[in-house]
C-alpha cells in the first residue's frame, strides 16, 4: 500500500492578507508549510492525519481561538467543533489540490 500525499497551494498574497489580519497565525504558516515563488505551499497525508502539515494548520487556529476567548474543552475532539471567522475564513481561502504520486513504475510497455 502506498501512501497519498496531497499538495495544497494557496496564492501567498492570500496567505500574506491572513496572516495581517490574524497576527497570531503567523508563527503556524511558518512553521506547517513553506512560500515558494507566488505561493504557500503545504503537505496534506490523508494517512498519518496527525502529522500532517495541513491537519496542524487546523489544529493551530483552533487552538487560538481556544486561548484568545478562554474556551474550557473537556475533551481534546473538541477542538474540530469551534466555530470562529479566522477558522471559516482559512478554510474558505482558494486553493489547489494535487495528490503526488505514490509509485511510479518505469517498465515500457
Amino acid at each position: 500500500m502506498g501512501i497519498s500525499i496531497e499538495l495544497i497551494a494557496y496564492d501567498k498574497a492570500d496567505i500574506e492578507k491572513y496572516i495581517e489580519k490574524y497576527p497570531k497565525t503567523k508563527f503556524i504558516f511558518d512553521k506547517c508549510g513553506k512560500f515558494l515563488g507566488e505561493k504557500y505551499i503545504v503537505l496534506n497525508n490523508e494517512y498519518v492525519e496527525s502529522n500532517s502539515p495541513y491537519y496542524q494548520i487546523s489544529l493551530g487556529l483552533a487552538l487560538i481561538v481556544v486561548k484568545e476567548k478562554e474556551i474550557n474543552l473537556e475533551y481534546e475532539d473538541e477542538l474540530w467543533e469551534i466555530k470562529d471567522e479566522m477558522i471559516n475564513e482559512f478554510e474558505n481561502l482558494k486553493r489547489s489540490n494535487k495528490f503526488l504520486p505514490n509509485y511510479v513504475d518505469f517498465r515500457e510497455e
